[in-house]
């Protein structure tokens, strides 16, 4: 069996019965827009006086609750006594800056210092071991697997010394 396809908009909308076409538009619910048409347009205006009467409640409880803290702070500010200079960072700064400088140069002055003294410390180090020591004479004997052979300069060639 062949089905007979309608080749035009027009030739499908005739085979649709007439019933549907009347009645289609009071079946479709609209989720998410809003019609321009003006039958749809009450539930628009119904929807819209609802959202403004939650809003202006809202504004009202947000509004009392504002006014709550404000009240409950005001109140803690006047018991404590203003300050007459606000802005004690600003006011303060240059004496902060001075207090600075004079720190950094006491630190170098310390760190200099400690420099110092462990330079000369070193110094001396080095110096008194070879004020210590004195210069003992030099033996000429050498052990030789546990027995001592002592050098004299006799004992050189002077052919030997020549070469």
């Amino acid at each position: 069996m062949i089905l007979d396809f309608p080749d035009n908009l027009n030739s499908s909308q005739s085979i649709m019965p007439e019933k549907q076409t009347k009645d289609w538009h009071s079946e479709l619910k609209f989720l998410h827009y809003f019609p321009k048409n003006k039958c749809f347009g009450k539930e628009e205006q119904e929807i819209t006086r609802n959202i403004k009467n939650i809003e202006m409640h809202y504004k009202q409880k947000v509004q009392e609750m504002v006014s709550q803290i404000l009240t409950d702070e005001q109140g803690t500010l006047n018991i404590i006594p203003k300050k007459a200079n606000i802005d004690l960072k600003r006011a303060i700064q240059p004496k902060l800056d001075k207090l600075k400088k004079k720190t950094e140069r006491a630190i170098v002055d310390i760190l200099n210092e400690r420099f110092f003294k462990k330079e000369v410390d070193k110094k001396e180090e080095v110096i008194e071991p070879q004020i210590s020591t004195i210069v003992e004479p030099i033996k000429d004997n050498i052990n030789v697997y546990d027995k001592e052979i002592e050098i004299d300069d006799d004992d050189y060639d002077d052919d030997y010394e020549t070469l």
